[in-house]
């Protein structure tokens, strides 16, 4: 049977015959509630309503159609399946042929088609999809914690180089550049300073380690008999 309704619904999507048209006429598509949803299998207005309807539904997880119901052309109805499909219904109108289904359940989700035999030529309807809105879920909302702000000291007064990383002020992008220059020139006043100690240091360690000139007064030597020797005369 499966392989039967495949080989006609590619024999119509082929050839072109669907002459047929299927609408959802009455009933909403919600869980909340139960509803009867009738669909409407309108053939061309010209053709006669003297003729039997087959009705089918394909599931979303199936890739077949099944068959749900047959209604002769005396209006005798047949199902497929007595307790799957207890509550289809089917009738023949005026100019239309059509189908209930109470209450809709969620095991009816799915494609359903209508196919008449016209002029000995049976013609399948577009699929109609009947399924349940999609329900979606709220993003949950996330709180941000309050934020505390802490008072910073004056950086004037503690950072007299302006090394505050805290100040965001776009015309203070430089001040880590001062914040080096006053570093290096602190280091380099202290260097001249060690610099100058040293060489202080050295110059007095040289002055005491260099021998002492005696500066006493020349005494003439003594003759031998103790009287003193007379000073040379210069001309």
């Amino acid at each position: 049977m499966e392989l039967f309704l495949m080989a006609l619904f590619l024999c119509n999507w082929i050839t072109g015959t669907q002459q047929l048209g299927l609408t959802q006429t009455s009933g909403s598509l919600t869980k909340e509630k139960s509803e009867t949803v009738k669909l409407e299998c309108k053939p061309g207005p010209k053709e006669s309503m003297d003729n039997a309807v087959f009705w089918f539904r394909q599931r979303k997880d199936t890739k077949t159609p099944e068959s749900i119901l047959y209604l002769s052309s005396v209006s005798k109805q047949k199902l497929s399946d007595d307790n799957a499909f207890k509550h289809f219904k089917a009738n023949k109108g005026a100019f239309t042929f059509t189908l209930d289904i109470f209450p809709f359940q969620e095991k009816d989700e799915g494609t359903y088609y209508c196919m008449i035999n016209i002029n000995s030529v049976l013609s399948i309807s577009p699929g109609l999809q009947l399924f349940y809105p999609a329900v979606t879920t709220p993003a949950p909302t996330t709180t941000k914690p309050p934020t505390t702000t802490t008072k910073m000291a004056d950086p004037d007064k503690k950072d007299p180089c302006g090394c505050n990383g805290s100040k965001s002020d776009p015309v203070t992008n430089d001040w880590g550049i001062q914040c080096e220059m006053y570093i290096l020139a602190s280091l380099g006043g202290l260097c001249s300073l060690l610099l100058l100690a040293l060489l202080t240091t050295s110059i007095l360690l040289c002055k005491r380690g260099r021998p002492r000139r005696c500066r006493c007064k020349h005494v003439p030597e003594t003759e031998k008999n103790g009287k003193p020797k007379p000073a040379p005369r210069y001309v």
